[in-house]
């Protein structure tokens, strides 16, 4: 069996000299924890396509664009017993945004309406308190 593609967005400012990541909670299920934008590849859709497309989804940020590749990892979701690769992007943006909003997402069939709260953290915090794995990959990120 392949395994599933997915991809998991970094999206990235310097901040008071540090670089800090977008991260965002559910506002509606706070369990889920503290997450950065990612998704399924879709059908037809290259890597680089789902991520700005998962980012702008479940950030709100319309003006989006890849820094750099960092690369495709290969992780095992054990709760739900699937393979997955993931594509692994640092996303930056031109927009200067606040330091906290929260966003509805308004497409794609599994998110849609889905209550995020979106806020900036620096990258030293995030890696402690990222879920899933997410902050396995931020070690690879570079200044804007």
């Amino acid at each position: 069996m392949q395994p599933r593609q997915k991809v998991q967005c970094y999206i990235t400012r310097e901040h008071s000299e540090s670089l800090q990541v977008l991260v965002f909670e559910h506002v509606d299920y706070p369990e889920a924890g503290v997450q950065v934008p990612a998704g399924s590849i879709e059908p037809g859709e290259t890597a680089e396509e789902a991520a700005l497309r998962e980012a702008w989804e479940e950030s709100g940020i319309r003006e989006l664009r890849v820094q750099r590749y960092i690369g495709k990892f290969h992780w095992w979701h054990a709760e739900r017993r699937e393979d997955h690769e993931r594509h692994v992007f640092q996303l930056t943006t031109p927009q200067t945004l606040p330091e906290r909003w929260e966003h509805t997402v308004s497409a794609g069939a599994e998110d849609k309406g889905i209550r995020f709260t979106c806020y900036w953290l620096d990258c030293a915090v995030a890696v402690q308190v990222l879920s899933g794995n997410q902050g396995d990959y931020l070690q690879y990120l570079e200044s804007p």
